[in-house]
């Protein structure tokens, strides 16, 4: 359809100008090229406190500047590039780091820092803190709960891996299973009977 074409809209001779399909607003030019409005030492200046780890709303707050110019600026190439070098050396200490740990634990036997990987790795729990143990029976001993624990190993192990045990196990396997069924049906008669 031509540029400038009349169209009739039922029995009106109402026009309308239709546009064609390649005719769109144009951005408007402008001459000046986007930029940061700040100085160059307050930009060094934001970069600066951003390394030195400090928050961004915070650096927003004291150099009296939008957050989000502060988010633009440390996201600039050279701070970035800054950042992942020293992650890079960062990590190239840890085998360094691993075998300073690994003398102070075996040479020097040092207590606080064992004490310290423990707690850290939830072994144990923090100083001043009670560990939450699992809870047992009371009259399950130790020695009682290990054994069960060991049977139940068997047991997956024969039933998802196919394993074979030999007969003694088989047999020793079956009276516990069966002790342990007529336990549950025992206390279930006497929950019953409440």
């Amino acid at each position: 359809m031509p540029r400038n074409a009349a169209v009739r809209f039922g029995s009106t001779d109402t026009q309308a100008i239709v546009r064609s399909a390649n005719h769109r607003k144009q951005p408007r030019k402008t001459t000046k090229a986007r930029g940061s409005y700040l100085s160059k030492p307050k930009i060094l200046r934001i970069q600066q406190r951003y390394l030195n780890g400090q928050n961004k709303s915070e650096i927003a707050r004291e150099e009296k500047c939008d957050r989000e110019t502060v988010t633009r600026i440390v996201q600039f190439p050279e701070v970035q590039n800054y950042i992942a070098h020293a992650q890079q050396e960062f990590f190239g200490l840890i085998p360094d780091a691993m075998a300073a740990v690994r003398h102070a634990l075996r040479v020097d036997k040092n207590p606080m820092l064992g004490l310290a990987i423990l707690e850290r790795t939830g072994v144990t729990a923090y100083r001043g803190e009670r560990m939450q143990l699992p809870e047992t029976t009371p009259s399950e001993s130790g020695y009682e709960r290990q054994a069960r624990l060991v049977a139940h190993v068997l047991l997956e192990a024969r039933d998802r891996m196919g394993v074979e045990l030999p007969p003694e196990a088989e047999e020793a396997l079956a009276k516990d299973a069966q002790k342990s069924s007529e336990a549950a049906k025992a206390s279930g008669a006497k929950l019953s009977r409440r």
